[in-house]
């Protein structure tokens, strides 16, 4: 890319783009501006876009919403607005992100968003509060959502309405929360439909998944065959994810112990399906997999290197043998 052939004026991609690297000193991204040839001036980057800025998107091996990044009261506004919402709803149908671990940068990100809210003073609207990260209204709890504790302190008031923190303090009770009417499941007679609760917990009654470690270089899966890495924390002890395209052939090849990596789930036409990443296989054999990965990676390179060439030897014969004929032709019947 150049800035070449730019007027004065500000010839810019009307497509409002520019590049971004993370930076692993300051944990953060950096925004490349290429006509402007700045770097790191966000302002710079929403100054030349041909006109006011809505939402931002960030596409790497997903897209993500990062309104933060360039306009910070963009970022409030979009919170309020609920705007992230919609506009991840709308690219979801077309667009829909694999299931990936958090990106670099993400808590730091998380963390300035929430110093940016911190700043502004309390919503005046009662529709400002709704999915608000920080404050929440009584009416506007889920059925499965409940203030925790009942006596939590007041933080102001709006049109009258006690203004409470999303915040929570955090005790351990193994007895449900609350008990709400459950969902009728089909087959249900009415009276079931009327007695059937379901036991609903808090955060605060949780704990840390510990995963069973890997024992003699064998790594634990479940009844499916799999291990479930919806965190990082879930990885077993003692076990290292390798997430490489083709990595399961080279350990079937070497006759490695490895289990398939589960990481979401898909959701698709009404059907859910598991999202495999990778694989799991144990500490002491990742070094010898992935030389083994990387040697057969450098054949299937030589591989298709003599298969190019062969495609341009034969085309080149082609070539020749047309321009033989071109030539016999033209003597035969003296064509000029």
């Amino acid at each position: 890319m150049s800035a070449e052939n730019t007027t004065q004026a500000g010839v810019y991609d009307e497509t409002c783009s520019w590049a971004e690297a993370y930076a692993e000193d300051q944990r953060r991204y950096v925004c490349l501006h290429i006509p402007s040839s700045s770097v790191d001036q966000p302002k710079i980057c929403e100054k030349h876009c041909p006109h006011k800025l809505s939402y931002v998107l960030a596409f790497e091996s997903r897209w993500r919403g990062v309104c933060d990044r360039c306009d910070r009261s963009l970022c409030v506004r979009v919170v309020y607005s609920h705007q992230e919402t919609a506009v991840e709803g709308f690219l979801v149908g077309r667009h829909p992100p694999p299931v990936l671990p958090r990106p670099r940068g993400e808590g730091e990100r998380e963390e300035d968003i929430l110093n940016i809210l911190y700043s502004h003073p309390l919503p005046t609207s009662i529709n400002d509060y709704k999915s608000h990260p920080l404050y929440v209204l009584r009416r506007h709890l889920l059925k499965f959502e409940a203030i925790y504790p009942v006596d939590s302190k007041i933080l102001g008031y709006c049109r009258g309405e006690p203004v409470l923190s999303r915040d929570c303090v955090f005790t351990r009770d193994e007895e449900p929360y609350k008990v709400v009417k459950a969902r009728p499941k089909k087959g249900m007679s009415l009276l079931e439909r009327d007695a059937s609760t379901v036991e609903v917990f808090g955060l605060w009654q949780t704990e840390v998944y510990v995963p069973p470690p890997v024992v003699d270089g064998v790594v634990p899966r479940n009844e499916y065959g799999n291990v479930e890495l919806f965190q990082p924390s879930m990885l077993p002890a003692g076990a290292r994810h390798i997430r490489i395209a083709g990595i399961q052939k080279v350990a079937r090849k070497l006759e490695v112990s490895y289990v398939p990596a589960m990481i979401g789930w898909d959701f698709h036409s009404g059907h859910c399906c598991p999202v495999i990443d990778g694989i799991v296989v144990a500490e002491e054999s990742e070094e010898m997999l992935m030389e083994a990965w990387r040697q057969e990676e450098q054949m299937m390179i030589e591989k298709e290197m003599k298969k190019r060439e062969a495609r341009v030897l034969e085309r080149w014969k082609k070539l020749v043998r047309g321009v033989l004929i071109r030539e016999r032709v033209q003597r035969t019947y003296r064509l000029t």
